[in-house]
């Protein structure tokens, strides 16, 4: 098994998320708490949250090149904005919500 899977599993588990989905042909796991998901693509530790925002509804959140700690943060707070590469916050219909307020088109 990945040690990536496998700690990613851990850390859920411990944090009281139950997983619903294992992909292994594109190396994603999914856990659920009830409203929320996250999604976790192991093989380049990317990590989607599907969350309710209180302003735009539901949204996807994406994090890339997330380290163990930060998973873990990530499972305590899915909404949690942390200081990892890409663009981060919440994306919409696969775009940057504050682009789309921008009249830009980052996805």
């Amino acid at each position: 098994m990945d040690p990536r899977l496998k700690e990613s599993r851990k850390i859920a588990s411990e944090s009281g998320w139950i997983e619903i989905d294992h992909q292994e042909n594109i190396y994603m796991v999914s856990f659920t708490n009830g409203p929320s998901r996250i999604n976790v693509y192991y093989s380049r530790m990317t990590v989607a949250t599907v969350v309710d925002h209180p302003k735009w509804g539901r949204n996807t959140m994406f994090r890339k090149h997330v380290d163990f700690n930060s998973l873990r943060e990530i499972f305590k707070n899915p909404r949690a904005h942390l200081h990892t590469k890409g663009i981060p916050g919440y994306h919409m219909n696969g775009k940057h919500i504050a682009s789309i307020k921008r009249g830009t088109t980052h996805g």
